[in-house]
């Protein structure tokens, strides 16, 4: 059972965000590549079985650190697309994103995980902003602990949705 799961772990680069190239896919075969590749909720759910149990420690903490770059208004998105037009339409994906951090942490005792830092794409809610923002040369680097806090803290508002 544990072999199956190296079935849904790969280098997809239309997947992944930046420097991270492994993810985890949602389903197979329809969620194997291109935009569809990588969903939240689904990795973080099938997390432990697919990752952490099996071992894939190096490729379940570069999971937690490419989703956390996505953190935008204390939420992490449902579709990551490659961080291109991540869907940000469920709040569940960061509590199964806490989740996967606790089983991470529990099976390695990898607790430097949470000091580690990582760079966030989106530096305002707004995207023209954001992309001025970018433009600017500023940037957001937040630590993992950080970035727990930031879900934790952060009330959304409904217009927010509505963007």
């Amino acid at each position: 059972m544990i072999a199956a799961c190296y079935e849904f772990v790969g280098d997809v680069p239309s997947g992944c965000v930046e420097d991270w190239k492994t993810t985890l896919a949602a389903g197979l075969p329809h969620f194997s590549t291109s935009w569809a590749r990588c969903w939240g909720r689904d990795t973080f759910i099938s997390f432990k079985g697919g990752l952490v149990i099996p071992g894939l420690y190096d490729v379940a903490k570069d999971v937690i650190l490419m989703f956390a770059t996505s953190l935008r208004h204390g939420l992490l998105p449902n579709l990551l697309d490659g961080g291109r037009n991540s869907r940000y339409n469920c709040r569940d994906a960061t509590w199964f994103f806490i989740k996967a951090i606790k089983d991470y942490t529990e099976f390695t005792n990898d607790f430097s995980i949470l000091k580690e830092k990582v760079k966030i794409r989106a530096l305002s809610d707004d995207k023209e902003e954001n992309e001025q923002k970018k433009k600017n040369g500023e940037s957001k680097i937040l630590t993992l602990a950080e970035v727990i806090q930031e879900i934790f803290q952060v009330k959304c508002s409904p217009s927010f949705f509505k963007t």
